[in-house]
């Protein structure tokens, strides 16, 4: 895998950097940088790297075998948020020791846009078989108050996004475990956790609200 820009305008891609093995990727909130994670074979594990949006001045931040699979910027641009080691840190963008703050299994997660709380994929059962057993949770941004939202048994809810008024979350959502099944989009209200289904055909994965 490797780290590409497309303009919206002009839809030609264009290769930034040198990230093989990439992962994940995160704008900083004044787009100057992305953190982005990938695989590193003298961890063996993927690992936390910062770089200029330009694809210059590329730094590693983490560096051991614990693995993080995803990262995400808070939109204040003062920390990133990271399932390092499957548990959820806080670190700074320059470079520091990473800080845990919850520690259940964590994945894919992602910054409600005041920076108040973070989403993430979480277990529905501890010690649970994770890829089929995952649920949405929120948590306050200092650690405190982890709720599950979705807590629905033998579910696979992934790839949390918040909407741009942080009211409400969409996430991927495989709900069946019968041959053929997909997995479609969801979006779930975070006050009251009312589900609604918003696709029903195709298989849907990774949603992204346009801002």
């Amino acid at each position: 895998n490797r780290l590409s820009r497309v303009d919206v305008a002009d839809p030609d891609l264009a290769a930034i950097g040198d990230p093989d093995g990439l992962v994940s990727v995160s704008w900083s909130p004044d787009d100057s940088q992305i953190a982005y994670t990938k695989w590193s074979s003298d961890q063996s594990a993927e690992q936390v790297w910062v770089m200029n949006a330009d694809g210059t001045g590329s730094r590693q931040l983490t560096s051991n075998n614990k693995r993080t699979l995803f990262v995400d910027w808070s939109p204040d641009g003062n920390k990133l948020a990271l399932p390092y080691d499957y548990q959820l840190h806080l670190m700074d963008p320059g470079g520091s020791t990473p800080v845990m703050i919850y520690d259940g299994f964590t994945r894919n997660l992602a910054w409600s846009p005041d920076g108040s709380m973070i989403a993430f994929e979480g277990e529905n059962t501890p010690n649970g078989y994770h890829y089929n057993d995952m649920d949405i949770w929120v948590i306050n941004a200092d650690g405190s108050n982890p709720r599950n939202l979705t807590n629905s048994a033998d579910v696979y809810d992934s790839a949390p996004t918040w909407s741009p008024d942080g009211r409400s979350i969409v996430f991927g959502s495989m709900r069946s475990r019968e041959a053929g099944a997909r997995t479609q989009i969801m979006k779930i209200d975070v006050a009251t956790g009312e589900v609604t289904q918003l696709t029903t055909q195709g298989n849907n994965m990774v949603p992204l609200w346009v801002k």
